[in-house]
């Protein structure tokens, strides 16, 4: 049985998505564990009271455009932000 390399080389800082753009928390972040190896993978932010208000309120504002969207359209946005979420994992 061959044994597969570990993926991840490095450990990420997530940030948060607020508004359309990357926001750093201003909390402290958590580890993700790969519970297969107990090697940290990842830091997430635990966002704070204020950063999950911010996110909601664009979030409201947003949606009367967004609900409009064809789904065509909106399966390329989600398909961006994807995109988005890699290049910010990458830098």
């Amino acid at each position: 049985m061959a044994i597969l390399e570990e993926s991840i080389k490095e450990v990420k800082a997530l940030k948060n998505y607020i508004d359309g753009e990357w926001v750093e928390s201003q909390s402290e972040p958590k580890d993700v564990v790969n519970s297969a190896t107990s090697k940290i993978i990842a830091k997430v932010p635990i966002s704070t009271k204020d950063e999950l208000q911010e996110a909601i309120e664009a979030a409201k504002e947003a949606y009367p455009d967004w609900r409009r969207t064809t789904p065509l359209a909106s399966v390329r946005c989600l398909f961006r932000l994807k995109e988005l979420m890699e290049e910010n994992l990458k830098s």
